[in-house]
């Protein structure tokens, strides 16, 4: 899902030593990587600040999910991804998964709600090995999608505002389920359908 802020900058710093004679740029890529670390680290800890209507009304921002996604050793795998937002930003079946969010004080864009996806159903046959089965992301965006969440992201599995963990860890399964076309036959019908 990702690498913790540390491992991702000290990453980069055992790139930059791993140089017999380090450039410029591989300098520059290391503050890099760090300002974009710190600016994610800052975005965390200002959810941490914020009150639970101010976190259920912020808007989503694709390119600040992608941003936060590449800062975190995720960058888009091809041209033909899209960054979708596991638990929607707008859509309004999604305001229960929203309300769960803000309580734990997890932001829309933070990294762990992300996945990325073939932009539409032609873009698959070029996507890397591990996202060949992905659902497209101009199809996923359904009524029975926002149910199946519900499913999963509700207070019998999230049972306290602490419990930032438990939404990652399901976040992860979900990712996991739409990058491998392994969720349930039903969140692609047509709504009413089953």
């Amino acid at each position: 899902m990702g690498l913790t802020h540390s491992v991702a900058t000290n990453h980069a710093i055992a790139q930059f030593a791993k140089q017999g004679t380090p450039s410029l740029l591989d300098w520059h890529r290391v503050k890099s990587v760090s300002t974009v670390q710190c600016r994610l680290l800052e975005y965390e800890a200002a959810g941490q600040c914020m009150d639970f209507n101010q976190l259920l009304e912020e808007q989503h921002k694709s390119g600040l999910l992608a941003q936060h996604m590449q800062a975190m050793g995720e960058p888009r795998p091809h041209k033909e991804c899209h960054c979708h937002a596991i638990i929607s930003g707008a859509h309004p079946k999604a305001a229960a998964q929203r309300a769960i969010m803000a309580w734990v004080k997890m932001r829309v864009d933070f990294p762990a709600n992300g996945s990325w996806l073939p932009r539409n159903t032609a873009a698959k046959k070029v996507m890397p090995s591990n996202l060949k089965r992905a659902v497209p992301h101009s199809r996923i965006h359904r009524n029975n999608y926002y149910d199946w969440l519900d499913t999963l992201i509700n207070t019998n599995t999230i049972t306290s505002a602490d419990d930032g963990k438990a939404l990652k860890d399901i976040l992860r399964t979900i990712r996991t389920k739409l990058e491998t076309s392994t969720f349930p036959s039903s969140v692609m019908k047509p709504a009413g359908q089953k």
